[in-house]
């Protein structure tokens, strides 16, 4: 009966691990290139920024979190005339909620690096690469909708392949542009991954 069971989902389990262990990479690699490239200062300053900018991912998270066994359910009925209906609402919600946030991350990154670290220092050499990374990450979150429409529907292939490739490609796309633009290239390689 487990066999069974396991026999049935052990191709999903696998490529949403190997995704998984993939994407864990993709998300260190530039803390790795940045420290072995620039200084520890540096290090710092990009660390300050990409904590940060992951605060804008906790404005989309609890969407894909109610839209997994939404999607599941309706993939299951059959029903892809209110599947449809409730991808496109969510989708707009996170494109709504997690806009704004970006933005006013792009255009007050100073002043709100300042705000949370109080120091001018840590503010102004965080805030350029906070900029770039607020941008990275709406469009990165915008995608998240339809990474769970695939996973409830049992495609996983797409995410798979795309995180490969991310890593292929990205590997010399932010060495090039750390290494020629410091911890900003890093966020500009961020929004390339799309």
């Amino acid at each position: 009966m487990i066999f069974s069971l396991f026999k049935l989902v052990w191709r999903f389990s696998a490529s949403v691990s190997l995704n998984s262990l993939f994407a864990a990479f993709l998300k260190q690699l530039d803390r790795v290139l940045i420290s072995s490239l620039l200084s520890l200062r540096q290090v710092g300053y990009y660390t300050t920024a990409n904590t940060a900018y992951m605060a804008i991912s906790l404005f989309a998270t609890p969407f894909s979190s109610a839209a997994f066994p939404r999607f599941a359910s309706l993939i299951a009925d059959q029903n892809h005339e209110a599947l449809a209906a409730t991808y496109h609402k969510l989708a707009k919600s996170v494109s709504f909620v997690v806009a704004p946030v970006s933005s006013i991350m792009y255009f007050y990154s100073y002043d709100i690096l300042l705000i949370w670290t109080r120091s001018s220092d840590v503010a102004i050499n965080s805030a350029p690469t906070l900029s770039v990374l607020s941008i990275a990450a709406m469009f990165n979150l915008m995608m998240y909708i339809p990474y769970v429409l695939q996973l409830a529907a049992g495609i996983t292939w797409i995410a798979l392949w795309n995180t490969a490739i991310s890593l292929v490609v990205l590997l010399p796309l932010m060495y090039y542009l750390i290494h020629r633009h410091g911890i900003a290239g890093a966020g500009v390689a961020w929004v390339f991954l799309i």
